[in-house]
């Protein structure tokens, strides 16, 4: 299983992804992203947002045939959770 999914206009680190929604002919990726800054003196921040990638069959068939063969080659056992 390959670390990174290479789209025609980014490149996704998988280790980021918490889900995939499968909706019809799209694929909605969420991303989870996390900065962590921390000095000394105890003052820093935790910051956490979530992205959503959405990869339509329609408006770019190029990555959908990526992110479609990519999810067919996961685990047999999460793939057919997928059909369910």
């Amino acid at each position: 299983m390959t670390r990174f999914i290479k789209l025609t206009s980014m490149i996704i680190n998988t280790a980021h992804i918490k889900k995939i929604m499968i909706h019809a002919d799209n694929y909605y990726l969420h991303l989870s992203d996390q900065n962590i800054n921390w000095s000394n003196y105890l003052s820093g921040y935790v910051y956490t947002s979530n992205s959503i990638i959405q990869i339509c069959k329609e408006k770019n068939i190029t990555d959908y045939t990526i992110m479609n063969t990519w999810v067919n080659n996961l685990n047999p056992s999460v793939t057919r959770l997928l059909k369910k």
